[in-house]
């Protein structure tokens, strides 16, 4: 499990996030996310059951170290958002590296949500471009993304700029006017 401490400037308050991905050898793969608000004592969750499905086949050319096949999923989500009714999700993902190796990649990603109850269907989607440099001091390896993710259901949908800095453990990130900073467990 990915825990981490999360501060972020809109809400000034220290948050501790939980992450886990379990996959089986089936395709099924089981997502959780948490978020514990230390102050006030609130707790957002969101936990999926997919099913994923890998298109394609990645060449075993050396610059082809960071490129993934075509990432298909379906399944079922409850979040904390949703009022604890189901939602059903489809999404797709790929990943293409652009230089020699894995340093620079380029991943794009692709998410439809309905919601049965409401008969309300969101969809999203998003481009990032991230950048690694290993070992740029003796002890120090960063970690720079940038990209735009598109909130689809909106009437006129607007790109929303983000970018990220990690160093290690710590990290830094804008998106949509408001600063996050977070610290790995």
């Amino acid at each position: 499990m990915e825990t981490s401490l999360v501060f972020a400037t809109e809400a000034k308050q220290l948050s501790m996030r939980f992450n886990q991905r379990v996959r089986s050898d089936f395709g099924l793969e089981l997502r959780g996310w948490g978020l514990l608000n230390t102050g006030s004592g609130a707790f957002a969750y969101k936990a999926s059951l997919l099913k994923t499905l890998e298109l394609g086949a990645v060449s075993a050319k050396a610059g082809a170290a960071g490129t993934t096949p075509l990432t298909l999923a379906a399944g079922v989500t409850l979040s904390s958002a949703s009022r604890e009714e189901p939602v059903l999700c489809a999404s797709a993902r790929k990943t293409i590296a652009l230089l020699e190796g894995d340093s620079t990649l380029l991943t794009a990603k692709a998410l439809a949500e309905y919601e049965p109850s409401s008969k309300r269907l969101a969809r999203r989607a998003s481009l990032r471009l991230s950048r690694k440099f290993l070992n740029l001091t003796e002890r120090q390896d960063i970690k720079i993304t940038g990209g735009v993710d598109v909130d689809l259901t909106k009437p006129s949908p607007a790109p929303v700029p983000y970018l990220r800095v990690r160093e290690n453990n710590v990290g830094v990130a804008y998106k949509g006017r408001r600063w996050m900073v977070t610290y790995d467990l």
